[in-house]
């Protein structure tokens, strides 16, 4: 309920802009923030990892981590710990540049 509220508070400025097609406006990007923060937080609550951390904490440790890549070549990534790599593992996504003796 207070979802739809909101919605229609913030997105009120919006609704009679007809010649604005472009997706480059708070709600649509606060909508999608709220998206991934819900799937982070349900891969949280498989994996157990609200006993550890709190999603800030997570996301905070995951953050650090740069990777970098430049069109035709191989991607150059930073160097991830062993508890930054698990925590990846944890959430069901396999690192990038994962080390060999942790692959499942």
């Amino acid at each position: 309920m207070y979802g739809a509220i909101l919605g229609d508070m913030i997105g009120s400025p919006y609704e009679f802009d007809i010649g604005n097609k472009t997706k480059d406006f708070p709600l649509f990007v606060e909508f999608v923030a709220l998206i991934y923060l819900s799937y982070i937080k349900k891969k949280m609550e498989d994996a157990g990892l609200f006993a550890n951390y709190t999603m800030h904490e997570l996301l905070d440790e995951l953050d650090v981590i740069e990777c970098f890549q430049e069109p035709g070549k191989a991607p150059i990534q930073a160097e991830v710990l062993k508890k930054q790599e698990q925590i990846y593992r944890d959430l069901g996504v396999t690192p990038l540049l994962a080390t060999p003796e942790a692959k499942q």
